[in-house]
Parts: C-alpha cells; sequence; structure tokens
C-alpha cells in the first residue's frame, strides 16, 4: 500500500493556509522545511523509507505537490 511521505506547497500559498489544507485533509503539520520556493510538511521520515525498500514518485495537485513512498514488490 502507498503512502504520503510528505506534502510540498508552493511557497506563496502561506504556511497558515497550509496548515488548515492539512488539517482539513487529515493530515499532520508539525514538520516543516522552508525553502526559497516551497513548504515541505513531513508525513513519513524518507530516510526510514528508504532503508525499507520504498520508492518515491511525485504527483502534483492544485497547490504543490504529493510526494508518495510505494512498497517494495512483492517476491
Amino acid at each position: 500500500m502507498s503512502i504520503i511521505q510528505s506534502i510540498v506547497f508552493k511557497r506563496e500559498y502561506g504556511v497558515l493556509k497550509a496548515r488548515e489544507w492539512l488539517r482539513a485533509n487529515g493530515f499532520g503539520s508539525n514538520k516543516i522545511d522552508i525553502t526559497p520556493e516551497s513548504l515541505r510538511f513531513r508525513q513519513y521520515d524518507p530516510k526510514y523509507l528508504e532503508a525499507s525498500g520504498y520508492r518515491f514518485r511525485t504527483k502534483k495537485f492544485a497547490h504543490g505537490s504529493f510526494i508518495i513512498a510505494y512498497p517494495p514488490a512483492k517476491k
């Protein structure tokens, strides 16, 4: 089952508005990485997911993008 590792908003969307969107859609907003272009809200630690064999894909949405983690293929 895939999971959303991070939700990334365009910086101009704003921190308060992003946190409201996250709360309204059932996501956490405790850990935030701010860059000149984006606001990244981590839902899961990427290092743990990478070590567990997950692979990542980006899916855009109106205000930014989702970083989706897919589990390793079953053998």
